[in-house]
């Protein structure tokens, strides 16, 4: 393999990847499958979040729980086409774009095009959320359209491919809190790529990239961290409207961490608030209410549920945690691991909700009505659901080879494959210690990178099988 001295100009390599000029079919088929997809849940699936995220870019920010971003982006697409439409069409266009580019880069032969584009399109762990509008599917499109488009001009692509990469980072990064640590990998590849383009020798230049991938992503936490806090265009703060919701978004797992630690330590450790004056609470009720799969259950099982009451000030509920951890750390470790094996659906007969089916009762005027492909579409994502082949951890112990193979091979499109299984990764250890919910949906990017890590290495094998008789 011919390793790349000199930058502006493709190698032997980049050069036979580079995209050809007459795949118009793969656009158009991609365009018929983002259609198929959207008419299974037109205007798109929604949950309590995605009802809230709608009124509140109809009415203002209510609460600092929800992406900035997403809210104006999505208030903008509800002013030019109303309801959540026109949002749905966009990450669904967007998303399978990008494989049309991915699969015309890898240069398969037509019929293998179709083939993986249709089976990409109904991979079920992606498109059963996929058909939600959800925060996690925005920022999976984004993140890989960014990605491809890195791939795109490693290729031969213009600098203005580049340039289109980092704003579908910043509109990404934009779609979920917890973005940040996923999109590490990519803006380090997109540094390297940049500082790259700007140097006639590939020496001594990590220096440059590490020091322009830390101002990108100081000027993306400080942005979002503007965005997040304060409402456009007057800058005021985002405080908390509803009583039953908490101070912080930290209060939620830490809470989560306080029923969990309870459950393996023996211990009450849960905030009267929560437990109610009215009922006393022992052990046993908690072994009843704890559910390492999701928060909300514990307020929903058990003959003594716990209750609502997010009243508890932010700082009394830190000490709270802080005292539970340092006095329990077993039982703080246990529970997490535990809520670990449900987050990669490891020991469960059927994954964490696969898909939300509908569109829960709202205000806003927006309802759901099947089409002949929302049966068969729903019984395909729930029968898989039962299966390896929407259990995450499947996926994330395939991604250990190929990323160490491209590590060590160094193919065309190792750059993209290495950014894209180190982001999975990175954001699957941010939500170790975060998450208070093991839903499916939060793995799409996850899965999407490595779903392509695999058909980019796939598409390697022709080659492959050469150099070996060579």
């Amino acid at each position: 393999m011919t390793a790349s001295v000199t930058t502006g100009k493709k190698t032997h390599s980049e050069a036979k990847h580079a995209p050809g000029k007459s795949h118009w079919y793969i656009y158009a088929y991609c365009l018929l499958l983002s259609g198929v997809i959207c008419s299974i849940s037109w205007p798109g699936f929604m949950n309590y979040d995605g009802i809230h995220t709608l009124e509140q870019a109809r009415v203002g920010f209510s609460d600092p729980f929800y992406p900035a971003l997403m809210i104006y982006i999505q208030g903008l697409c509800d002013r030019i086409y109303a309801g959540p439409g026109l949002m749905f069409a966009i990450q669904t266009v967007v998303y399978m774009l990008a494989w049309g580019q991915l699969v015309r880069l890898c240069r398969f032969a037509p019929i293998i095009s179709i083939i993986t584009l249709t089976l990409v399109a109904f991979f079920p762990p992606i498109l059963g959320p996929s058909l939600s509008v959800f925060k996690d599917v925005g920022m999976m499109a984004f993140f890989f359209a960014a990605t491809v488009l890195m791939l795109t001009y490693r290729s031969g692509g213009r600098r203005s491919t580049l340039w289109c990469a980092l704003g579908c980072i910043f509109v990404g990064s934009g779609y979920r809190l917890g973005a940040l640590a996923p999109v590490a990998p990519l803006v380090v590849w997109w540094s390297f790529l940049f500082i790259e383009g700007h140097r006639h020798q590939l020496k001594k230049i990590w220096r440059q990239v590490l020091a322009l991938t830390a101002t990108l992503m100081f000027a993306l936490t400080g942005t979002f961290y503007v965005l997040n806090n304060y409402q456009l265009p007057n800058f005021s703060y985002r405080v908390p409207k509803f009583k039953y919701l908490p101070g912080n978004i930290f209060d939620i797992t830490e809470l989560f961490d306080l029923v969990g630690m309870s459950y393996y330590s023996g211990e009450i450790l849960i905030p009267p608030e929560f437990i109610g004056k009215t009922q006393s609470f022992e052990i046993g009720d908690v072994r009843a209410v704890y559910h390492p799969e999701h928060l909300n259950l514990s307020f929903d099982s058990g003959e003594k549920r716990l209750i609502r009451c997010y009243t508890v000030p932010s700082t009394r509920m830190q000490e709270l945690w802080i005292s539970a951890v340092t006095k329990h750390p077993l039982a703080y470790l246990r529970h997490r691991l535990a809520v670990l094996q449900q987050l990669l659906s490891i020991g469960r007969d059927v994954v964490f909700i696969p898909a939300e089916p509908g569109i829960i009762e709202n205000k806003l005027g927006v309802s759901f009505t099947p089409s002949p492909l929302t049966a068969p579409a729903v019984s395909w994502i729930l029968w898989s659901a039962g299966t390896p082949l929407s259990a995450p951890w499947v996926y994330y112990t395939l991604a250990l080879p190929l990323l160490w193979w491209h590590v060590r091979r160094r193919a065309w499109c190792s750059g993209a494959v290495i950014a894209g299984i180190s982001s999975a990764f990175l954001y699957l250890a941010s939500m170790i210690p975060t998450v208070a919910e093991a839903d499916l949906r939060y793995h799409c990017w996850s899965l999407a990178a490595i779903l392509g890590s695999l058909v980019l290495t796939i598409s390697l094998i022709p080659k492959v099988r050469l150099k070996d008789r060579a």
